[in-house]
């Protein structure tokens, strides 16, 4: 692997000057704008390499520590084996005002990034999701031997990936290249997950089978397709609880005009390969898990919420494909989850 380098993306039609110390910058082009996401990368995404045949995203936690996450994805990747030449390692860094941004540089809200909102500045407006459509076609472009993709995740990371994954067409648009590039998505441990259709789980299985003492593996193999109900509270005590990002309801900019009407965002959930991991100990409200009325819809803490969204998509959606690996000691912690053999094997193996 290359010596990695904090790299610089230019959301511009031309390339900006270097902000930072970085080996080059680099220029992407979206109509009307000119602006910054600065990116840690093991090589440059712009430069050409016939040799790279896979690339790896790894997308930061609700800290926004993007070097962190960097570090954490070259370890993955060393204790793979799969630091040759033929692969690349990219972690975004989606800031916000508090950041200290060099300028022009892209900033959201402290989280709006990881539902797809669009930047609050410098001067324009861009969906984080756009800037991740962006950095896959350019890999695209760079890398003509490209046919593997995997977008990772972890806590708010992952519920990033699993919008994305939900919303863009980009996938798509890359398997219909030659050679055809796969896409996958590893979600590992979200605060809470996007239901494309009004069902939820029965409350009734959250206060008992599914509570906040059961197990997420018992959780997980004793739910039915009778314990879903087509219309979850919506006049009751959670009346918002299929209001986005818990749901596809008041879904705006990005989430509306590139993921479609709801029959087009199941099938995309349906037949994305989206693999979902979480420690089986991440049963804690902590490290700013989601406390709203809506996220406890979904469930008590993130092991649950993990494990009742999978057998939705199984049940519910019919999604056969869709599968859960329990990280066997694992709290809420990237390392452990992430560093878990399993983990490694989706995200660098077939």
């Amino acid at each position: 692997m290359r010596i990695p380098a904090f790299h610089l993306l230019a959301l511009a039609s031309v390339a900006m000057a270097a902000a930072i110390p970085a080996p080059n910058t680099y220029a992407f082009t979206v109509p009307s704008t000119t602006a910054n996401l600065p990116y840690y990368a093991s090589a440059s995404l712009t430069e050409s390499s016939t040799a790279v045949t896979s690339v790896v995203f790894s997308i930061q936690g609700v800290d926004r520590d993007a070097a962190s996450t960097f570090t954490l994805l070259q370890k993955m990747a060393s204790d793979s084996g799969a630091t040759g030449p033929d692969r690349v390692l990219v972690a975004p860094h989606f800031q916000a005002k508090t950041d200290d941004p060099a300028p022009n540089s892209l900033i959201w809200s402290s989280d709006g990034w990881l539902d797809g909102s669009d930047s609050v500045g410098p001067t324009t407006t861009i969906s984080s999701f756009t800037v991740i459509d962006n950095m896959l076609s350019q890999a695209a472009v760079s890398f003509p031997n490209l046919v593997n993709i995997t977008l990772v995740g972890f806590s708010a990371g992952g519920q990033t990936v699993s919008r994305y994954a939900a919303f863009s067409k980009q996938p798509d648009v890359l398997a219909s290249r030659t050679p055809a590039i796969h896409t996958r998505f590893v979600v590992a441990d979200p605060g809470s997950l996007t239901y494309p259709t009004a069902s939820r789980i029965k409350p009734v299985v959250l206060r008992t089978t599914c509570s906040d003492t059961a197990t997420p593996q018992a959780c997980y193999e004793s739910i039915t397709a009778a314990d879903f109900t087509p219309e979850y509270l919506r006049h009751a005590e959670v009346p918002d609880y299929d209001q986005y990002k818990y749901g596809l309801v008041g879904r705006t900019g990005y989430a509306l005009t590139q993921g479609g009407a709801r029959a087009e965002v199941v099938a995309r959930v349906v037949a994305s390969d989206v693999r979902y991991l979480v420690g089986d100990q991440d049963v804690k409200d902590n490290f700013k898990l989601d406390t709203s009325d809506e996220a406890n819809a979904q469930g008590d803490n993130r092991a649950i919420r993990t494990a009742v969204y999978v057998r939705y998509l199984q049940l519910v959606l019919d999604g056969a494909d869709a599968r859960l690996e329990f990280v066997d000691g694992c709290g809420h912690l990237d390392a452990c989850v992430l560093g878990a053999e399993v983990a490694r094997d989706l995200v660098f193996g077939a």
